[in-house]
């Protein structure tokens, strides 16, 4: 993973603090780029923080200084690569402007502890590359040279912006520990700044207050902080991760308002950003016009304007909440932002009288949207609201996904609630009726020496857009899928269709003529086939992103000669809530077994409080998940 610097990312957490402190408890450090000693290599005090961690940052210092005439930053940071692991910290990334922001300060370098001499090698032209991401957008990668275990890497930068930016933030906290991280902010034409430090539950409160060492005007010191922990099932990092933000009141979405409401933000979009949308290319109009003629019913309307703009756009890797390029320059290429498509593709809707507006949402790698301060820059994706006259609801529409479903959005894109810019604005949320949906049925049947399986597996949701992308992405995926699951069986009579609801049939045989004793795996590859949930303790709620809905119906019938030696249990299990619930139904009546098997996880979000009870939920399914169907010759 790189250490990203310069971005203008921001972080999430449920409640809001504002900073008070009033005691300072220690003096800020003055360290000198190239001042290294051998006691940076020796000092273990980071196991204290984590003695497993890959690499350490020694030492982080940020300085954003505004001005009349404009902006500096200053970046200074350290890391300590402890293993191989840490390697990735060996390449870092600079965001910046070309040709508009400009380096007066660019240092970097590698240090080697060889017996008591400290070898340096400096960066150069070879070590750094740049890549323009979209306009003047430039990501500056510096891959430090020479770097092995213990090796320690620095860079020291100051960058000049011509402007006065609006927003700047400071994340003190990463997946390795930190043992000093310094910010200061100083500004002599924004007198009046939120300065807040975001909290999630009782995760950043703590630590902030345990590990801040200095406090005053707007200068930060916090050291010997525990790295971030990797969870899984964890939303954006950027969502629990100890930050500082620095915000101009007058930019938070009044845009010359008193008030400063997500109010005033949709009125203003709408009377200044939409206005200027341009109408719809006629080849767009006149592509559609004869598709739709004999359409009646809206549904299959925006069935086909969405199809239109999924199969016919591809979408660059730069999300934004606005669009960058005009409708006309979109069409042309066929390709754009996530905004660029999606908000052309709301204008085509309204072309055609269906009743659409534009949606402003946070992606999870951004972070969750802090509804009580509208602040525009944590907006960094659009997506498209219909409102149905069928239904009276509204139905989303992301069309830059290419396995995604009109009336989903992509996994990253299920992030809490979403803005509908109207007159009057309404939330919404973003996984709404979302669900992973399986339904699958099996056949046992034994005639002679050859043991016969019928399947049939019918996905839904999520469950849909998993397979339809594996098999889009990896043109041998159906092969590989047998191979790896059903390896001494032969596979016949293999059909996929449908579209909304994929269905997968497919047909197994096994010549048991030499076998006294057969076993059988009825839950073989099912979604969840290990407990995800092994750790003892959790630091970080656990987000699903979609409910779950799985149904499974196995039927054996054997004949005269064999008999039912074991099956699994039956069990009935579910949270205290309710909120998750799994039951495993086995009924054997002679040489016939019937097992339903039937998961429904009814929440998304689950907090750190309840994962004793998600942990022991999940660790009895997976026990019964490995239980067998055993049956041998009489």
């Amino acid at each position: 993973m790189n250490l990203k610097t310069g971005n203008l990312g921001w972080v999430f957490f449920v409640s809001l603090i504002f900073i008070n402190f009033n005691t300072s408890y220690s003096k800020p450090r003055k360290v000198k780029f190239g001042d290294i000693n051998i006691s940076d290599f020796t000092d273990e005090s980071y196991k204290k923080l984590d003695s497993t961690a890959s690499a350490v940052v020694l030492y982080e210092k940020g300085h954003d200084e505004v001005k009349v005439d404009g902006t500096t930053r200053y970046r200074h940071l350290r890391i300590k690569i402890l293993n191989k692991g840490g390697l990735e910290y060996a390449q870092t990334i600079i965001s910046y402007f070309k040709g508009y922001e400009t380096f007066s300060k660019f240092n970097g370098c590698t240090y080697n502890l060889n017996g008591d001499l400290i070898e340096k090698t400096e960066i150069s032209k070879d070590n750094t590359f740049k890549e323009k991401v979209i306009y003047d957008l430039t990501y500056k990668t510096i891959a430090f040279p020479n770097v092995k275990e213990g090796s320690i890497i620095e860079l020291e930068y100051k960058l000049y912006i011509p402007q006065i930016r609006p927003y700047f933030d400071w994340v003190f906290q990463y997946e390795i520990p930190v043992l000093y991280s310094e910010y200061k902010f100083e500004s002599e034409t924004f007198k009046k700044y939120f300065i807040s430090e975001l909290e999630f539950l009782k995760f950043v409160k703590g630590d902030i207050m345990n590990h801040t060492t200095f406090y005053a005007d707007n200068h930060f010191i916090l050291e010997n902080l525990k790295p971030l922990q990797k969870e899984i099932y964890t939303g954006a990092k950027k969502d629990y991760e100890i930050s500082i933000q620095f915000i101009a009141k007058n930019t938070l979405a009044n845009w010359g308002k008193k008030s400063g409401t997500w109010e005033d933000l949709c009125e203003n979009l709408i009377n200044n950003y939409f206005k200027t949308f341009e109408f719809v290319p006629n080849e767009i109009k006149n592509s559609l016009k004869p598709l739709l003629t004999n359409v009646a019913t809206e549904s299959e309307k925006l069935d086909i304007i969405y199809s239109y703009f999924q199969k016919g756009f591809k979408v660059n890797e730069f999300k934004s909440a606005f669009k960058e390029e005009s409708f006309s320059r979109t069409n042309q290429l066929k390709s754009g932002n996530v905004s660029d498509i999606n908000m052309l593709l709301l204008q085509t809707l309204k072309e055609f009288d269906i009743e659409a507006y534009p949606v402003l949402l946070s992606t999870k790698d951004n972070g969750k949207i802090l509804k009580s301060m509208p602040i525009p820059y944590n907006l960094n994706y659009s997506v498209v609201a219909v409102k149905s006259k069928e239904t009276g609801e509204y139905i989303l529409l992301d069309a830059t996904d290419k396995d995604i479903k009109l009336g989903y959005l992509p996994e990253y894109a299920l992030n809490g609630e979403g803005l509908i810019v109207k007159k009057v604005p309404e939330w919404i949320d973003l996984s709404g009726k979302s669900k992973f949906i399986e339904k699958r049925s099996i056949t046992v049947q034994l005639d002679k020496s050859i043991l016969s399986v019928e399947c049939q597996d019918k996905l839904q949701g999520y469950a849909n857009f998993i397979f339809s992308k594996k098999i889009r992405t990896n043109t041998h995926f159906i092969d590989d899928y047998f191979n790896a699951y059903y390896p001494t069986w032969e596979v016949k009579n293999t059909t996929l269709t449908g579209n909304n609801k994929l269905i997968l049939k497919y047909s197994l045989q096994k010549d048991i003529n030499n076998y006294d004793r057969i076993s059988l795996s009825p839950y073989s590859n099912m979604y969840f086939d290990t407990n995800p949930f092994v750790d003892e303790n959790r630091t970080l709620p656990i987000d699903f992103s979609y409910k779950h809905d799985v149904i499974l119906v196995y039927n054996i019938n054997l004949p005269e000669g064999y008999r039912i030696e074991s099956a699994p249990e039956n069990i009935n299990l579910s949270m205290p809530d309710n909120s998750a619930k799994f039951s495993n139904l086995v009924k054997v009546e002679g040489n016939s077994l019937q097992l339903i098997y039937k998961l429904k996880i009814d929440r998304t979000l689950f907090f750190v409080e309840e994962y004793d009870s998600l942990r022991e939920f999940f660790s009895t399914l997976i026990k019964i998940q490995n239980q067998k169907i055993v049956f041998t010759k009489i």
